[in-house]
């Protein structure tokens, strides 16, 4: 996650516009503990980065555990 949020970073600098992830597909994530922490961890930061106001990238995801 911190790679990610380090591309980020810098693809919005140097653009002036976030960078959108979409996440295809994650039906075929393990339906396991590590699938559900993989998936709540990816929107723990999504929300993090949302609720500080900053440049951070915002990520849109809708998913279903």
């Amino acid at each position: 996650m911190n790679k990610l949020e380090k591309v980020a970073l810098r693809y919005s600098g140097r653009t002036g516009r976030p960078l959108v992830l979409i996440f295809n597909n994650v039906h075929f994530f393990r339906n396991d503990d590590a699938g559900r922490e993989m998936l709540l961890q990816l929107q723990q930061h999504a929300e993090s980065w949302a609720a500080s106001g900053t440049t951070f990238p915002p990520l849109f995801m809708e998913f279903s555990l």
